[in-house]
């Protein structure tokens, strides 16, 4: 990911001190292979660089436990500033250059945040022991995405949860045959770049893969998908009952 960005101060090879990339040119593909065969696997970046950027992870203070800033987070001098008096010695940070990776997603998931009212916040202690605002909050999000997919069925936890398990866990629910289309490109020797699609499974990995697919996998790629990655174009899922479930990017 380094590829194509700036270097925000001159970057010296650790034993002779030469400069390997002065500051503000381009890392060229290049550059980086200087970069690995010195070893350097992480460069300085300057305060005003971080700032506008977006979180990629909760940041967490080491000693308390408490969440200091939520994933997807804009980066302010104020918070670094919290970072930096609560000793948090890492965090990540979302990729997106507006080249190759834009802010859509994250954009989008800020303007569709699912959250609860102030009166809901105070409440949820008296009327959900043992419930973080955070899994409220989840759960209130599962409901709303529901209410969207099955607008004539009353929504409940349990409804919305087993609805998301059938559509990406439950591998009695997959049919990868229709990714085909993918397999038969291959075997005809169709020219032409295919589509990168991303199929969601935990059990039939390798059998996605052989269709065609380009990637294959269950929680580690939605995980994958919430930390920024999207080297895809299209995520799909098959039920027995031929429901197809896509979303293209």
């Amino acid at each position: 990911m380094l590829v194509g960005q700036k270097a925000t101060s001159d970057i010296l090879e650790p034993e002779t001190h030469k400069i390997i990339l002065k500051k503000h040119r381009r890392i060229t593909e290049d550059a980086f292979k200087k970069l690995e065969l010195a070893k350097i696997n992480a460069i300085s970046v300057e305060i005003q660089d971080l700032i506008g950027r977006y979180l990629a992870k909760d940041v967490v203070d080491p000693e308390t436990g408490e969440v200091i800033a939520e994933c997807n987070d804009e980066i302010t001098e104020k918070l670094l500033d919290e970072m930096k008096e609560r000793k948090v010695e890492a965090f990540e940070i979302l990729f997106i250059d507006n080249i190759n990776v834009s802010s859509s997603l994250r954009d989008t998931l800020v303007v569709d945040k699912i959250g609860l009212t102030q009166e809901e916040r105070e409440k949820l202690s008296d009327l959900e022991n043992g419930k973080s605002l955070r899994e409220k909050e989840s759960e209130r999000a599962l409901i709303d995405i529901y209410k969207r997919l099955r607008p004539g069925d009353p929504p409940t936890i349990e409804t919305a949860i087993g609805l998301f398990y059938n559509l990406f866990f439950n591998p009695e629910r997959y049919d990868l045959s229709k990714v085909g289309r993918m397999k038969l490109n291959h075997k005809i020797g169709l020219k032409g770049n295919p589509p990168r699609v991303l199929v969601f499974t935990e059990k039939l990995k390798k059998e996605a893969l052989a269709a065609g697919a380009a990637y294959a996998g269950g929680r580690d790629l939605i995980d994958r998908m919430l930390e920024g990655w999207l080297d895809f174009d299209e995520a799909i899922a098959y039920t027995r009952n031929g429901r197809r479930d896509s979303t293209r990017r």
